[in-house]
């Protein structure tokens, strides 16, 4: 069961933005009120502009006034949405006042981590919910059964600091600085799926406090006549399964003049660990 409390608190705050919305265009809407009528099947639009007891001035809107027309129904759209947003947003700052379900959502919070893993919570706090989120999201990834690129095995001619071969002096860097990251964990080179497109990224990373997946791929044969096209190749295939840059994916580059820098890794890595989404 989700806060009251907070759905109240998140209505509150988009009706607030739609009423931001309304009041700046208002502020800047053209004069007059849109009026149709038709005749022989054929619809008319005139621009009617005063009020009764006042004069009134009709302009006819031909087709090369179809802004205008947009902008003066827009108008009208948002002098009848106005007082429903407002009346709304009174009503849901009354039920906030009267809605206090903090102590119902907190107590399962006050418990003990030791305590928290005995029990199925009937209610949790957001942070609560996204912590045992975290959890189950570790605990799965640990059980998985991992599948891993088995091609070309000779080329892992390089060694980490914890004695794993990679197939580069690059991904040394990337596994060492990864493995002295506590948050972090990781796995090189495995095989998976996502959204019915296999993809066999160099590293796939869980953070270990949100639960969330990352994959860096690392691309360092830039330099390399061809290389730019299977680059490109890879790129798309992440994005066909749906892997947004900057949020799922992240790239490291270099070429034999420009090799990677660590400051490269550390500004991928720390992307990571502020990603929100």
């Amino acid at each position: 069961m989700k806060s009251l409390s907070n759905d109240i608190s998140n209505n509150i705050v988009e009706l607030k933005y739609a009423l931001q919305i309304i009041n700046c265009f208002l502020e800047k809407a053209p004069e007059g009120r849109l009026t149709t009528y038709s005749k022989n099947g054929v619809t008319y639009y005139k621009n009617v502009v005063g009020t009764p007891g006042t004069a009134i001035r009709a302009t006819h809107l031909g087709k090369g006034a179809s802004e205008l027309k947009m902008k003066l129904a827009k108008k009208e759209y948002y002098l009848r949405l106005k007082p429903a947003v407002e009346s709304q947003l009174a009503n849901y700052t009354r039920m906030l006042k009267l809605c206090n379900d903090s102590a119902v959502y907190d107590t399962f919070g006050s418990l003990s981590e030791e305590k928290k893993n005995l029990v199925v919570p009937l209610f949790e706090s957001a942070g609560d919910h996204e912590s045992r989120l975290a959890k189950e999201a570790v605990m799965k990834w640990r059980a998985r059964k991992w599948e891993f690129n088995t091609s070309h095995p000779e080329r892992l001619r390089y060694e980490t600091a914890k004695g794993e071969l990679r197939r580069s002096k690059a991904e040394v860097m990337i596994s060492d600085y990864l493995d002295r990251i506590p948050e972090l964990e990781y796995l090189y080179e495995p095989r998976i799926t996502i959204n019915g497109r296999t993809l066999c990224p160099d590293f796939v990373i869980i953070n270990l406090i949100t639960g969330k997946i990352f994959y860096l791929e690392h691309f360092g044969g830039m330099h390399i006549e061809g290389y730019a096209e299977k680059m490109v190749r890879k790129i798309r295939d992440y994005e066909t399964a749906g892997l947004k840059l900057g949020i799922d994916v992240f790239y490291t580059f270099e070429t034999e003049e420009l090799p990677l820098r660590q400051k490269d890794i550390e500004f991928q890595v720390e992307s990571m660990l502020t990603s929100k989404k």
